[in-house]
């Protein structure tokens, strides 16, 4: 029952921040994402913009000048694929160190916890919280591509349709995509209270259900709500910017959820000790 339970705190978190965002105005921070969403899916449409009218271009001339012209098509797709189809992964790097600081206010406010700064610290988590976001993107792509064969092959044995092997695929897939979601959102506190990698990867298995939880609304918010909006423009910027939103509730929503597990009053690495009554 542990997994179910620790996905339905995760649920639960998630509520919680939302009133806990507002009873402590956390609005500022909500700035970074937004502005970034807005630059790096701008970028993306405009490279998607160019490689589209390259390809409509004749490619003519020496078998030189059509090697080059087809480098830059390739160079300006990457980038429009990379700006608009992996937005969700670049986001996660890039706000390493809003969603840290984030964090650790979070658990100042709810147990009084100061940490001293110390600036080889901070690079050591931003670098941390970037190497997450790529090793979750890589095991979860391995992952999910091990499971579309396996399912494929099984499929084609017993005989199943197309259309229900890939909706079994694309089902465990997204599942794989929650876990690894959550996965990040937990490590920002793992990392604060000094546990390495291996260790952090051992507490989100047992806790796998909060993981499951966390990353779900993310997707659901993030991902998913950006592609049911992509083809009504009237929708497409409001829905962006609540999609863009969710990551700053996610981490008070992990933070919160963490605190309930392993309580982060008894963190070992804390500066000082403020009463909650007068923490702003």
């Amino acid at each position: 029952m542990a997994p179910i339970n620790d996905f339905f705190l995760g649920l639960r978190s998630y509520g919680n921040s939302v009133a806990f965002v507002v009873k402590h105005k956390f609005y500022a921070y909500f700035l970074f994402p937004i502005l970034f969403f807005a630059v790096i899916f701008h970028f993306g449409l405009e490279m998607a913009s160019i490689a589209n009218q390259l390809s409509k271009q004749p490619v003519e001339g020496s078998f030189l000048h059509k090697v080059w012209v087809l480098a830059k098509l390739g160079f300006f797709h990457a980038l429009g694929f990379l700006a608009l189809s992996l937005t969700r992964y670049i986001m996660m790097i890039v706000l390493s160190p809003i969603l840290s600081i984030v964090s650790e206010r979070v658990e100042k406010i709810i147990t009084g916890n100061v940490y001293a700064f110390n600036f080889p610290q901070l690079l050591k988590d931003i670098k941390r919280g970037a190497y997450v976001s790529v090793r979750n993107l890589i095991w979860e792509n391995i992952y999910a591509y091990s499971v579309w064969l396996i399912v494929a092959v099984i499929g084609m044995i017993l005989g199943f349709e197309w259309e229900l092997t890939k909706l079994i695929a694309n089902t465990i897939g997204i599942v794989i995509g929650f876990y690894y979601y959550g996965f990040g959102f937990m490590d920002y506190i793992n990392e604060r209270i000094r546990w390495n990698l291996k260790e952090s990867v051992l507490f989100v298995r047992k806790h796998k259900g909060l993981a499951l939880a966390l990353g779900s609304i993310f997707m659901v918010f993030y991902h998913y709500l950006i592609i049911g909006v992509a083809d009504h423009r009237w929708l497409f910027w409001p829905g962006s910017i609540i999609a863009s939103c969710i990551p700053i509730f996610s981490i008070v929503a992990a933070t919160l959820a963490m605190h309930e597990l392993i309580d982060l009053n008894k963190s070992k690495y804390v500066k000082e000790k403020l009463g909650t009554a007068a923490v702003k």
